[in-house]
């Protein structure tokens, strides 16, 4: 049975921030901010210290979503999935992004959004 995790979304599509941050509440989840930049991901991860970052690469602002990653893996211990309609895998997986877990490419669905939280059960373990 899956955890009732504290999720941050970082996603500067705002429909499609909506909608991860609709399935998540009814995974059970408890959404504890959204942002479009790194710049405001990074301060928001810090204060917040959510399980799961649900992350995009390419964002509004000056930072991208790897650029955040690397920033919020420096100074938390929150998990990050990124999300992206860009070909990142490869790369991303060579950043050595501190806490990554997962990777899924947009238009991303329920099921591949369920799967991240069950492989942060695995990560995280079951006390």
């Amino acid at each position: 049975m899956m955890r009732h995790y504290r999720v941050l979304i970082v996603e500067d599509e705002v429909i499609l921030r909506k909608y991860v941050i609709s399935v998540l509440e009814t995974l059970g989840c408890q959404i504890g901010g959204e942002s479009s930049t790194g710049e405001e991901a990074v301060e928001m991860a810090i204060r917040e210290n959510p399980d799961l970052i649900f992350m995009d690469i390419k964002l509004a602002g000056r930072m991208n979503g790897i650029e955040a990653a690397r920033e919020i893996g420096s100074q938390s211990s929150s998990h990050i999935a990124f999300m992206s309609a860009y070909d990142y895998e490869d790369s991303v997986k060579y950043e050595k992004i501190p806490n990554c877990i997962a990777y899924l490419n947009k238009p991303v669905e329920r099921n591949e959004l369920q799967g991240v939280l069950k492989l942060l059960d695995s990560h995280i373990g079951h006390s």
